[in-house]
């Protein structure tokens, strides 16, 4: 769309914004603070006049800009050609880039912020997905009153920011343990108001396209709006960041889900409790079943109390060490969102 847009794009700017998209870019070149010497990455920089703008500010430095649309940057390097006079002095590299895959460094631009005011570090974020997950999982988490949902958490604690994404055993009676099918929900906790849920259709052609028509609807206004009056991208200015650390997950303070096939022996519970102890992990529930006729394998399931992954994780390969487990021990984190 862009594409053919591209030849067209600057004369219908002006139009629809009656030709305030000019001051706008003025107000946000001094809104940004950006002066003689500092580094600026424009993305999804279109036909390069705001790039242009934030080069008058930080020249003798060069500015970056990119954008996925090859027409529209051909246009943005004709201006910069034709108007060599006017532009001269200032340093615009034009570059053909995905937003979501930025060909930059870590660390040289400050480009987005993440809820708690902290640049996004997505290579920080943990990630696990379901394929370890069986029917026998699913089922255990029903009889102890739990349903298995994959989650994506981010929770500031007194050590530092998690950001992780994992199966999750969160307890059946919560709302959003009954979100199912193409619904998706956003469970958010407030300082005052506590917790609030955030329901809605996540995939179908009605809520996606009405999805992208609300962004360009937030890009339009964005466009048109006093910079000194409006709420920033994602609510934090770039020179309000915070330097906050995100916790790596064996630093993550959670509670656990723990299920093992083990010898129908005596004695076996007595050791695998054991190493929980002394790695001062708590057990708050426990399932053991009666081994199958003609079988003599039976699963232990428990539920912890709070403790340190690197705890589990220690004490998950001690007990995996045991010659009555058979196999590995399946873990999955559980928050109570209480």
């Amino acid at each position: 769309m862009f594409g053919a847009l591209a030849p067209r794009y600057d004369r219908a700017n002006t139009v629809l914004s009656f030709g305030v998209h000019h001051r706008w870019r003025r107000r946000a070149v001094l809104a940004s603070g950006a002066r003689a010497g500092d580094k600026v990455l424009d993305v999804a920089t279109g036909t390069g006049d705001l790039a242009f703008a934030f080069a008058r500010n930080v020249r003798p430095a060069a500015v970056e800009a990119c954008d996925f649309a090859e027409p529209m940057l051909e246009v943005a390097r004709s201006k910069q050609a034709r108007h060599a006079a006017k532009t001269e002095g200032l340093r615009v590299h034009f570059r053909r880039a995905d937003a979501l895959a930025l060909p930059y460094e870590d660390g040289r631009f400050d480009v987005a912020a993440i809820a708690f005011g902290v640049p996004m570090q997505f290579d920080k974020c943990y990630k696990e997905g379901i394929s370890k997950l069986t029917q026998g999982d699913i089922r255990y988490a029903e009889q102890l009153g739990y349903r298995i949902k994959l989650l994506g958490i981010t929770k500031r604690t007194a050590e530092g920011i998690e950001l992780r994404v994992h199966p999750t055993l969160i307890p059946a009676r919560r709302l959003i343990a009954n979100v199912e099918g193409v619904m998706n929900a956003i469970l958010v906790r407030g300082d005052a108001v506590g917790p609030t849920l955030y329901y809605g259709a996540g995939a179908g052609a009605e809520p996606t396209g009405s999805a992208v028509v609300a962004d360009l609807v937030d890009v339009t206004r964005l466009h048109t709006a006093d910079p000194e009056h409006r709420v920033p991208h994602l609510a934090f200015r770039p020179d309000r960041m915070a330097d906050i650390k995100i916790l790596p997950m064996e630093e993550v303070v959670t509670s656990y889900y723990l299920r093992m096939r083990v010898q129908d022996r005596p004695g076996v519970l007595a050791d695998i409790t054991r190493i929980l102890a002394d790695g001062s992990i708590s057990i708050g529930a426990m399932i053991q079943r009666e081994p199958a006729e003609g079988e003599d394998q039976v699963d232990i399931i428990m539920l912890t109390h709070e403790t340190r992954e690197k705890n589990v994780n220690a004490a998950m390969k001690r007990i995996e060490g045991l010659p009555v487990v058979t196999g590995r021990v399946t873990r999955i984190r559980l928050e109570e969102l209480q």
